[in-house]
Formats: structure tokens, sequence, C-alpha cells
């Protein structure tokens, strides 16, 4: 922890150059964030059996491990949080989404029946597995999983939609694929599969559009976006690497 964490505005000054408002609103949220996660962090001192908030303290510091992106941190609070309160659903649920950030998806989808079991009626257990199959391929088993949700929180729809336009993606039904995308009420990496989508329907100049879109609006280009993707078959990879490439200029 820096040693600056309870001087907030010291520890701002490491974010902010001076720039644009805009740049420094962005900034000044990521400091926010960051300093909650810190002090949430600083928690761990209190953590015993005998503090009646014992499973609010650890459930805190595992989700500021999350918000740091400190995964392996976050995977073993999670752990020890489970070790003691074994029927805590979104224990299960977090380090599942740990351990999909670390790229072991088969434990995280595990993690995620565990909190399903747990939780059979929580819509978001249904969502993270659908996210999971999807990560290793399962397309059809991701459809069904976010079905369950749907059916179980009619709210939770945006939240899905953009993992239910990929899976139509790869399975092929692109007009599906299209729609679940339109649903999205804020397109940011998913606009890269809209790009790819509309290359497979042969429309290449919304194709093109919507590429130069995508990398506006994430400030990734194809290379960077390509990395990130959590796929674990290289073949898919691969794929989505030379379709976008492919992508011609108007």
């Amino acid at each position: 922890v820096p040693k600056s964490i309870d001087q907030d505005a010291s520890y701002f000054s490491v974010y902010s150059d001076n720039t644009s408002d805009e740049v420094e609103a962005g900034l000044f949220l990521q400091f926010q964030t960051e300093y909650r996660a810190f002090k949430s962090i600083e928690l761990q001192s209190t953590v015993s059996p005998n503090n009646p908030f014992h499973l609010t303290v650890l459930q805190s510091i595992g989700e500021a491990y999350l918000e740091l992106g400190r995964w392996e941190n976050a995977g073993r609070s999670f752990s020890q949080l489970i070790d003691q309160f074994p029927n805590t659903p979104e224990a299960y649920r977090n380090r599942g989404n740990a351990y999909l950030a670390l790229g072991n998806v088969e434990s995280a989808i595990i993690d995620y029946g565990r909190a399903a079991r747990v939780s059979p009626f929580d819509s978001a257990n249904f969502l993270a597995r659908g996210k999971g199959y999807a990560t290793i391929g399962e397309f059809e088993k991701a459809l069904s999983e976010l079905q369950r949700a749907m059916r179980l929180d009619p709210f939770s729809h945006d939240l899905l939609f953009g993992t239910e336009g990929l899976c139509h993606y790869w399975l092929g039904d692109f007009d599906q694929a299209i729609d679940s995308f339109r649903k999205v009420k804020v397109l940011n990496r998913h606009l890269f599969y809209l790009a790819l989508t509309y290359l497979k329907k042969g429309d290449r100049e919304t194709a093109h559009e919507k590429l130069k879109e995508a990398q506006v609006v994430t400030g990734m280009n194809v290379d960077t976006f390509v990395v990130s993707e959590p796929y674990k078959n290289k073949e898919m990879v691969d794929e989505i690497q030379k379709n976008l490439q492919a992508i011609p200029k108007p």
C-alpha cells in the first residue's frame, strides 16, 4: 500500500498531469476506485473470527483485490472466505471471476456451479457460468445458461446480451448476433465482433465503420484486442485476427 494512501491529495497527484478536464475527471475516478480498494485491503488487520463483521471484511478485501486486478490475491482471499463461510455464493462467484481472469476457465466454471447450487435463484451465477462456457467455445451450453439467467431475472438481460451475441456469432447465426449486440446499451469491446459479423454478412462498408468505432471507443488496435481475448482455443483467436485484418478500407 502506498505511503500516501492516507493523504488523499498527494495520492491523487500521482495520477493528475493537469491535462484536460475530461482526462482529469477520469483519473480522479480511477483514484477513487483504487483508494477505496487499498483502504479495504488495510482491513486485513481486523480479520478475526471474533469480529462481528468478519464475513463482510473478508468479502471487501477480496473485492478490492478484484478491482485492482490482483487476481491471485483475490483468489486466496475468497478461498479463505469459503473455508470459513462455505455457504456464501458471492465468494464462489468472485473466486470464479479471479480464476477466469487468470485463464483457469475450468476452475471458474466449477466455482460458478457451486455458487448456483448454494443460490439456485440468483441469475448472476448462471450469467457467469455462461461467460465461462463461451470462453472455452461451448457456445450452446453458454446460451443455455444465459437463457436460464433471463428466466430468473428479466432485468438482467442487458448484462448478458453481449455474451449472447458472441455465442450467436460463433454459431454462425449472424442476424441473431446483430440483434443481440444492438440490445447492449453501451457497446465497447463487442464492437469488434459487430464488425466481424457484418464482414461475415458481406457488408464490408459497415464492417469497416464498426471496426473504426471499436478502435476509437476501446483505444485498442486489432493486435491489442486479439491479445486480450480470453479464448482457450488458439484457432479461434487466430481466426479473429485474420478476419479483422481482412476488413478493407472503403
